[in-house]
């Protein structure tokens, strides 16, 4: 009896520890990314990702999709491919992973429905249904995005709307805390 009491303990013991070292790549819809949390500081941001590319200020309104607060400040990380926006107090009001090529590490956070960048928009629509708006995007480089904004979720999926083979594939995905939170 002590013998398989000693074993299930040794199980528990090993599942913890197997679970503590997992890295997490969750997206939860108006929460977070992985280990980044809305609401996070950007500091405790920088602990965990290294220290970001320099910031810019956010200032052009033809860019929002989520109302941005004044004196709004964009980080990113080149090597992990996350993007963060933070208010004036630095705290974390949009985080995003996004996609440049198909080795990215940002590729393997996925929604507890298995979304992730590559995913495709039909994919999205069939899981979240109709997106609460679609805003459409033309950059100056001439690419095309379409941005399935689900507001009540508190997700955003950029959808590349360009021709070629990658036309509907998830590109980047943002989350935000909802309009009632």
């Amino acid at each position: 009896m002590r013998r398989v009491a000693l074993a299930i303990w040794a199980v528990i013991i090993l599942v913890v520890a197997v679970s503590a070292q997992q890295p997490d790549t969750a997206i939860v819809p108006g929460e977070r990314i992985g280990p980044i949390s809305l609401r996070m500081h950007i500091a405790d941001a920088a602990k965990i990702l290294g220290t970001p590319k320099p910031a810019t200020l956010l200032s052009d309104p033809s860019t929002v999709i989520v109302p941005r607060p004044e004196g709004a400040v964009a980080y990113y990380w080149e090597s992990s491919k996350f993007f963060v926006q933070t208010n004036r107090l630095g705290e974390i009001y949009i985080v995003q992973v996004y996609l440049v090529n198909a080795s990215d590490p940002s590729t393997k956070y996925a929604t507890s429905t298995g979304l992730r960048l590559g995913s495709r928009d039909t994919d999205v629509q069939t899981t979240f249904g109709a997106p609460s708006r679609i805003v459409s995007r033309v950059e100056k480089s001439g690419f095309r995005s379409d941005v399935l904004v689900y507001d009540k979720q508190g997700i955003l999926f950029f959808v590349n709307a360009s021709q070629g083979q990658y036309k509907g594939a998830v590109y980047a995905i943002s989350v935000f805390a909802p309009p009632n939170q």
